[in-house]
């Protein structure tokens, strides 16, 4: 039997508390406001555990429960929960690995813009100062994976050269939100929208991280004007990781 190894905040007994301080001041600031959001929220709930190393449990993740959703809603503003989690189910977008985290980014992305994709005209006040010459929204979608309308082989949306796998949110490249709107004169616009909460990587390529010297040269020397089949040489479009 895996040996569960207990993180706990500084001060506190039974547990390690050395990975709070390797935590950046936003991080720990962040991290001990969900840790007392969930502990006055749900006194009692028990420490969930770290997806990637299942034997550590922390404060600030919720733990799995049977079936799922009774904690998996937690991760959102509650009058939301449902319908989000709805919205999830009917257009098939993966929850991720870290949505039990009180720190994911994907629970925050709902939490923000959920409420504007449900009302249009809010939409429009809020992202007015933003998006200059925006009138009217006209939609919002989350882990957006392009129109459904313009698939290639297998009914996966083909833009980006990737393999036919995967779903919005999971082994796809997803836009964490995409705005659709439109100006004075009725010209269709689209903002895209990259979401992060606490994460310290911003727009590193999961196939370049993982990649070694020599690949990761050769990405960094590739000119896709010039090369006749960048998508061979792009880790991620050719599959190598």
């Amino acid at each position: 039997m895996t040996e569960t190894i207990p993180h706990v905040l500084p001060g506190e007994a039974g547990g390690d508390t050395g990975w709070f301080k390797r935590l950046n001041p936003f991080e720990q600031q962040e991290t001990g406001r969900q840790v007392k959001f969930k502990s006055k929220t749900w006194p009692g709930l028990p420490d969930g555990r770290y997806s990637k190393l299942p034997q550590h449990t922390y404060p600030h993740i919720l733990p799995v429960s049977d079936p799922p959703d009774e904690n998996l809603k937690k991760a959102f503003y509650p009058p939301l929960a449902e319908a989000i989690l709805d919205y999830m189910r009917e257009s098939k977008i993966a929850p991720h690995s870290e949505l039990f985290n009180l720190r994911s980014s994907q629970a925050a992305c709902f939490n923000f813009l959920f409420p504007l994709r449900q009302d249009p005209a809010l939409a429009a006040r809020v992202l007015r100062p933003f998006f200059p010459g925006l009138q009217h929204v006209t939609g919002i979608e989350l882990e957006y994976t392009g129109e459904e309308e313009y698939p290639g082989e297998d009914g996966i949306v083909d833009w980006l050269g990737e393999p036919h796998s995967g779903r919005r949110g999971q082994n796809r490249t997803s836009i964490d939100a995409a705005v659709f709107w439109e100006d004075e004169a009725g010209q269709a616009h689209a903002a895209l929208v990259e979401w992060k909460y606490t994460e310290r990587g911003y727009g590193v390529c999961s196939a370049f991280s993982r990649a070694g010297a020599a690949e990761k040269a050769a990405c960094q020397e590739l000119d896709v004007r010039q090369h006749p089949a960048p998508e061979q040489v792009c880790l991620l479009c050719s599959g190598k990781r």
